[in-house]
């Protein structure tokens, strides 16, 4: 009777534990759905602080660039002597300038009448910039007269507009510039302008991309008209007469009154989800990023959550019935014998590695699971603290620790590191588990082990991979960015005794490469390039690729002068090697507790090695100011 015993219970508990099952996914569905949305609402807002973030870095680097086209040497030169060399010289910078950075329309000197004097136009299809004499008068214009009102060196964002031919109609195809100004003074005195048209559809999409396609976000102007985003159809309302009937203000009032009320938040309208944030480049003409996620979204993303709630359910079922059967057949098997021989067989004869030691922890039985894991037998734990010979010389640390969470919670788990016989290394996860008599003593202690080492090396494997560039085995961004952070914590802790750099290096006119040898021949010089930083750098020193031809070095332990001599021995390196014809360009900064400001410094020292004619080495220190 005692075997039917047995099943008869092992089904009731099985029954029971199907409907503790069944109730507890059951609320966790119902839970799913509210859960769903509230992550969809911490995504989109995720995604729109990114968005924000990257719109003010890049109106920050949109300053830094203007201030030094502003106050560089050639636009003073041409100023105090406006002849037709130093007129060539500063197109020439210009030109320079706006090819590389790639996202200037054009670059205008206007006089104090209102008049342009001087322009250089940039084509980004065709990757070519070129002086203009296309001169236009812009006095008696609001935007003349609010350039007029800026202090000297006193930098003014104007409003988003769409750039016109010189007949004043808008071209086509639209293309929204933003214009950046400042007064240009020469000996004290006021002399002239200098604007800047940025490529507003370059920059937005750097910022409004997302890999989650769901997640990509609109801009909408303070007029509530569409500028960037999916919608194409609906953009540029307020140039397009056929799509003036596009204004988000109009279409969703409500939402729009909720926008104007705080910076950031989130609406529901019919279903739809609307969740924005208000961006500050503009002050005087606010700037809305928006995601909007339909209720078929909404119900794409229930839908995943509840069959990855029911994948879950099955498999939780089926590893109840694997974990039940054979525990009813051990049972069945056992019945007969007393609790304690019970006990030992059944972590005997299991899958796992075990080891029974005393209260003392001197051993006193193993299996043979645990003599092919670690190398010890039975003859060698015998009456031996085999415990402290896996765990080496942490083991009086890591034995305290897991004796006190016994006492509090009659069991202990984890991952350990223990050490086999032959002086190698198995991570294990290990449970144990004390057996105490009638009386409440302590007897012994059963402690078994799972390999997963395997794991553990994919584990490895698979954080190596995340963390590296395909193209050259350099690090990647991701890792980069992680390892500046720490450079700066160093760096803030220990300021006045382990200096550091930073450095930026891009290779120069790589653009041609391509053009003229194909990407293959830019794969190339670049794999070549990463090779020769990693040939000339320490193994100390850090090295990854960030962009596409843009690499980062930091150099701990080294001295703005040392650092200058290893970036020009790069250099060298770089423009002698047989394999590739080009050169490169480096900026480089002393490494402070401000990550941002230090890779800003060094970014703009890479942008002075850049206008300064490339294949050299610029720096920009920490202690001096830029912006």
């Amino acid at each position: 009777m005692k075997p039917l015993r047995i099943i008869a219970y092992s089904t009731v508990i099985l029954l029971l534990f199907i409907g503790l099952l069944f109730g507890h996914y059951y609320h966790r569905y119902n839970e799913n759905r509210a859960d769903n949305i509230e992550r969809a609402i911490t995504e989109s807002q995720s995604q729109l602080n990114y968005i924000e973030r990257e719109y003010y870095l890049l109106n920050e680097r949109l300053v830094s660039s203007s201030r030094l086209l502003a106050e560089n040497q050639s636009m003073y030169d041409y100023v105090l002597e406006p002849n037709q060399d130093n007129r060539r010289i500063l197109e020439q910078v210009w030109a320079s300038v706006a090819a590389g950075q790639k996202w200037y329309r054009s670059i205008r000197a206007i006089s104090l009448t209102g008049q342009e004097v001087l322009k250089v136009n940039y084509d980004r299809e065709n990757d070519r910039a070129s002086p203009s004499t296309d001169y236009r008068n812009v006095e008696g214009s609001e935007f003349f007269d609010y350039l007029q009102s800026l202090q000297n060196d006193q930098f003014g964002t104007w409003q988003i507009e769409f750039e016109e031919e010189a007949s004043g109609v808008v071209s086509s195809p639209v293309r929204p510039v933003m214009k950046i100004m400042t007064p240009v003074s020469a000996l004290g005195a006021r002399v002239g302008y200098l604007v800047l048209d940025f490529d507003v559809t370059y920059l937005t999409n750097l910022v409004v991309f997302s890999p989650d396609p769901t997640l990509t976000a609109d801009l909408i102007s303070h007029s509530g008209y569409y500028i960037a985003g999916q919608k194409e159809h609906m953009l540029f309302g307020e140039v397009f007469p056929s799509r003036s009937h596009f204004n988000f203000a109009t279409m969703n009032p409500v939402i729009w009154q909720k926008m104007q009320e705080s910076q950031r938040g989130y609406y529901f309208d019919e279903g739809t989800l609307y969740v924005f944030t208000f961006i500050g480049v503009l002050p005087e003409r606010a700037l809305y990023a928006m995601i909007e996620m339909p209720p078929s979204e909404l119900e794409s993303r229930a839908q995943q959550g509840f069959s990855d709630l029911l994948q879950e359910a099955l498999f939780v079922l089926m590893l109840l019935l694997v974990i039940l059967f054979p525990i009813t057949f051990v049972l069945m098997y056992y019945y007969r014998r007393d609790m304690d021989g019970k006990l030992a067989r059944a972590a005997l004869n299991g899958m796992s590695a075990v080891l029974i030691s005393d209260k003392h922890n001197r051993g006193i039985l193993v299996n043979q699971e645990f003599q092919l894991l670690t190398g010890y037998s039975d003859v060698d734990i015998k009456d031996k603290k085999i415990l402290d010979t896996l765990l080496g010389q942490d083991s009086n640390t890591i034995t305290q620790a897991v004796l006190n969470e016994i006492n509090i919670n009659k069991s202990w788990e984890g991952e350990l590191l223990i050490y086999t016989r032959d002086g190698g290394t198995v991570s294990v996860i290990t449970r144990i588990q004390p057996d105490y008599s009638p009386l409440g003593e302590l007897d012994y202690y059963i402690i078994s082990f799972v390999d997963i080492s395997e794991r553990k090396k994919l584990e490895e494997r698979l954080r190596a991979l995340s963390e590296l560039d395909d193209l050259t085995g350099l690090w990647n961004r991701r890792k980069f960015e992680h390892e500046l952070t720490r450079s700066a914590s160093i760096a803030e802790r220990y300021s006045d005794k382990q200096p550091s750099c930073l450095a930026l290096i891009d290779i120069d006119h790589f653009k041609r490469v391509n053009d003229e040898k194909g990407h293959d021949e830019g794969d190339r010089t670049i794999r070549v390039v990463g090779q020769i930083l990693t040939d000339s750098l320490r193994a100390t020193d850090f090295v990854s690729r960030i962009g596409g031809e843009e690499f980062a070095l930091l150099m701990p332990h080294t001295s703005l002068d040392e650092a200058q001599q290893v970036l020009e021995r790069i250099l060298v390196a770089v423009s002698s090697h047989q394999d590739i014809d080009v050169t490169i360009s480096a900026g480089f900064t002393d490494m402070t507790g401000d990550r941002d400001r230090s890779y800003k410094w060094a970014d703009i020292a890479l942008y002075q090695s850049k206008a300064n004619g490339r294949n050299r080495v610029s720096r920009c220190l920490s202690r001096e100011e830029y912006l």
